[in-house]
């Protein structure tokens, strides 16, 4: 069942950061910063990225 979860979660994102950098017209340089800055921030701090602070 948590892996399911788990692979819901991975393909989302994979959709999310394929889709997105094409709407705003990224290039390949761009879109690869982007995840390169993504995934450092993942390996380091994951639930910021996962759940963002609250606004207040």
């Amino acid at each position: 069942m948590i892996s399911t979860g788990v692979l819901n979660v991975g393909v989302s994102f994979g959709l999310a950061f394929t889709l997105a950098p094409r709407s705003r017209r990224f290039g390949p340089r761009r879109t690869s910063a982007l995840r390169r800055e993504v995934g450092r921030r993942m390996l380091a701090n994951p639930l910021p990225v996962l759940f963002p602070p609250r606004r207040s």
